[in-house]
């Protein structure tokens, strides 16, 4: 068993997301939150110190700080998903935005393919993701597979005596097919 994905004291299993993920996630939402914070003291300062300067400016400053500390901090927590937990009642896929659950008893699978993520202005793209497939077909939930390690997934899988199968080639909307 991997050490990201720990069973705990009740028996369920936990996949935290890939730790390098998430510290890059958090050092380009911090530098991009501090250059933020720093020109906006910059405006700040330059609103107190000159007389000449329109007050509007420290008002734009102090937004601008707000809005560097919010990028800093805010965003990489309502972006980063909490985990996958799977236990003899559920499987649940932890995030702030998002999260999503099946009974443990429709769980049929663990699919490796290809989700449409949809992007800004109406785009998108096929990500590889694990898709968590029910014993009717249906898709429960997906995970995307930039957060979760191939062994990750495969020990939480294992775990909870889920087959797993694909090959992140195959595109899936809303359905998935046990037998695949």
């Amino acid at each position: 068993m991997n050490l990201a994905t720990t069973e705990t004291l009740d028996g369920s299993y936990r996949i935290m997301p890939k730790p390098e993920r998430v510290r890059m996630f958090r050092l380009i939402f911090g530098a991009g939150g501090a250059s933020v914070i720093l020109i906006g003291a910059l405006f700040v300062v330059i609103s107190i110190v000159s007389s000449t300067t329109p007050a509007v400016l420290r008002y734009i400053g102090l937004l601008a700080v707000v809005m560097g500390v919010a990028e800093a901090v805010i965003v990489p927590k309502l972006l980063i998903p909490a985990g996958i937990i799977g236990d003899a009642m559920s499987v649940r896929y932890a995030a702030t935005i998002g999260s999503h659950s099946v009974p443990r008893a429709d769980l049929a699978l663990i699919f490796r393919g290809l989700t449409w993520v949809r992007g800004r202005y109406g785009g998108g793209s096929w990500e590889p993701s694990y898709v968590f497939g029910r014993q009717d077909g249906t898709v429960a939930f997906s995970a995307l597979g930039m957060w979760f390690s191939e062994d990750r997934v495969s020990d939480f899988a294992q775990g909870l005596g889920v087959p797993m199968r694909g090959d992140f080639s195959v595109q899936v909307r809303d359905r998935v097919e046990p037998s695949r």
